[in-house]
């Protein structure tokens, strides 16, 4: 496999940036992908989940195809551009800046019409699939509307951080699982979601980059977003280009949900069209996840939380202990409902994994306008 490896990798080079195609067929793109070459994600079926929990376990991203139902995507995708406030063409006015694209808003402590994407059968099969016995908890959800968190980060990174415990980056076993839709039309692209394989887990990492003979160290795609920066201030992108040529997507239908470890490298692809998405937040009911709970709620109370989670405390989603945390903490604090409308004045009430920056946008320089003078000439 390392030689062939190689042999792309010569290919790629004759095609460097800054050359020329010299005996080379235009099928080719500047740079080939390491990673094409062995298997980086899990493909399941809503019919059969039986096997969820290794692929996850395996590759820390699985596509499941149809979890929901068509009549079910058309409902998710009328309820979901009536709370962002964006129709489909309005996609052409965000492009222009004439409008700002819609990320956040806490959808499921704020609109009941979400609540059963979240809590659908499905949903808690792969729920148990992936913890088992463990108790579950859903701790944050965000919507999004034509818009797309460009450049590699990770969700929740301040969890994994500390290599002690059983959420690190080296080997650890627990992770959030982010669940992820684009809610859309059937027959119509739903989203590409680009991903650095096994970068949930160093040891898995190491082993399969040498299987592909990759030579960067885990930790180099870090420096995604710093580089893509450079690049676009100083014309300068070789390095970033190489990064980007180690991205794999995943295209996903109309009804098809993506299974994502939360600690692995990713990034959306680029607004072309219309696009909305959805994601909700589910782990074990531990210490890190009813500290965020606890604190949050301490905090604010959003106008449908308590029955939020009593809905999924009555759907296996959230423990009866936890349930009566939320009820204390809606005891002591007015509910948002009180003084606010339902839908959230601004996303910045979003309560799952801080949305990361946007890489700025080129920016082309103008002309100095000319004198009225130099105009009458």
């Amino acid at each position: 496999m390392e030689e062939m490896m190689g042999g792309m990798a010569m290919q790629a080079r004759a095609v460097a940036p800054g050359k020329k195609f010299v005996g080379l067929l235009d099928e080719y793109s500047r740079r080939l992908n390491p990673w094409r070459l062995v298997s980086t994600y899990g493909v399941a079926d809503a019919s059969d989940l039986s096997e969820v929990r290794d692929l996850f376990r395996k590759f820390g991203i699985v596509v499941v195809r149809r979890a929901y139902n068509p009549q079910e995507t058309a409902d998710f995708y009328q309820i979901g551009k009536k709370f962002t406030g964006l129709e489909d063409l309005d996609v052409v006015h965000v492009a222009r800046r004439t409008k700002k694209h819609y990320v956040g808003g806490s959808p499921a402590v704020v609109e009941p019409k979400f609540w059963p994407f979240v809590a659908h059968p499905t949903i808690k099969a792969i729920a148990r699939e992936v913890y088992g016995a463990q108790p579950v908890v859903e701790f944050g959800t965000s919507m999004a509307a034509h818009y797309s968190a460009r450049g590699l980060h990770r969700d929740f990174p301040t969890w994994f951080q500390d290599p002690s415990t059983s959420y690190n980056l080296v080997n650890g076993i627990n992770t959030v699982l982010r669940i992820l839709t684009y809610p859309t039309r059937a027959g119509m692209p739903a989203g590409t979601f680009g991903f650095i394989p096994f970068s949930h887990r160093k040891d898995l990492f190491d082993k399969q980059a040498a299987r592909c003979g990759i030579k960067r160290p885990f930790e180099w795609y870090d420096n995604h977003r710093q580089l893509t920066r450079l690049a676009l201030d100083t014309g300068v992108g070789d390095e970033v280009e190489e990064m980007d040529s180690h991205i794999v997507w995943v295209h996903l239908d109309a009804g098809d949900i993506l299974l994502l470890d939360a600690r692995m490298q990713h990034g959306g692809d680029f607004i072309v069209g219309p696009r909305y998405l959805f994601v909700m937040s589910l782990g074990a009911e531990d210490t890190k996840s009813k500290t965020l709970l606890n604190t949050r709620w301490a905090t604010q109370m959003q106008p449908h939380e308590l029955a939020y989670y009593e809905f999924l405390n009555e759907r296996g989603l959230c423990s009866a202990q936890l349930l009566e945390d939320c009820s204390k903490a809606a005891a002591r604090r007015k509910p948002a409902a009180a003084v606010a409308a339902v839908k959230p004045a601004s996303p910045a009430l979003a309560v799952s994994a801080p949305v990361p920056p946007e890489p700025p946008a080129i920016v082309t320089a103008k002309k100095p306008a000319k004198s009225a003078a130099a105009r009458k000439k």
